[in-house]
């Protein structure tokens, strides 16, 4: 499948598929001999993300193929929280899991009026 004499002769896996972790001692070049399906073809569960390096990853399952999804600091950054009018999030965002408001943000002082004869910080 891979690491031949002439590199022209080594397989190349279709979309959705990586050659497997052997693929140099395997002779032939039939898909479903050289390739196994990568991450980025798995759907992960609800909670959780594919993993950034998806595409280069041989799995069909979310304990290889995903991160579990935190306020921030994902390995995807689309998938970091962003907190909504007169909040912030949580000085501890990047250990929280999930991604609901609650659970990852806190009011800004900005949302806060003080009391006569104080000021915001």
């Amino acid at each position: 499948c891979s690491g031949n004499t002439v590199s022209s002769e080594d397989h190349t896996c279709g979309t959705g598929k990586v050659l497997k972790a052997n693929a140099s001692s395997i002779n032939g070049s039939l898909e479903g001999a050289c390739c196994d399906a990568a991450c980025s073809a798995h759907y992960c569960a609800s909670g959780y993300h594919l993993k950034a390096s998806a595409a280069a990853i041989a799995g069909a399952d979310d304990s290889t193929c995903c991160d579990q999804t935190k306020c921030s600091g994902n390995t995807v950054s689309s998938e970091d929280h962003t907190c909504g009018t007169g909040k912030v999030l949580k000085a501890n965002a990047s250990s929280i899991n999930g991604s609901l408001e609650g659970a990852c943000c806190d009011a800004a002082c900005s949302a806060h009026y003080c009391a006569s004869g104080y000021h915001l910080k």
